[in-house]
């Protein structure tokens, strides 16, 4: 399930993320609040959804801007670029729905 799947991406943040990422740091407070494990676990997962959804949400916008590269010499078709960003951006749509909680 998601929910089984971003839990096991806290604890690998959780063993492994330097002291400076934005996930742990939240969890590393919310730690320090008293909170029960499960609840600050669930609380920095959808901290992690939230920034996940923004960061593929910034590099479709400049996906969008600048893919001329992409196209040089044929190597992708322009309709197949925009088909992309536009699936890609309907996935974030329903992904930034999803509350753990």
């Amino acid at each position: 399930s998601l929910r089984r799947t971003i839990f096991l991406v806290m604890g690998v943040i959780l063993c492994g993320a330097p002291a400076d990422e934005p996930v742990y740091q939240f969890m590393d407070r919310k730690r320090a609040e008293g909170k029960p494990y499960k609840v600050y676990m669930m609380a920095s997962a959808n901290k992690f959804l939230r920034i996940y959804y923004a960061t593929v949400k910034a590099y479709l916008d400049a996906l969008e801007k600048d893919h001329d590269y992409l196209t040089a010499g044929g190597v992708f078709p322009e309709q197949l670029i925009k088909n992309f960003i536009s699936m890609k951006r309907k996935e974030c749509f329903e992904m930034s729905k999803i509350s753990l909680s």
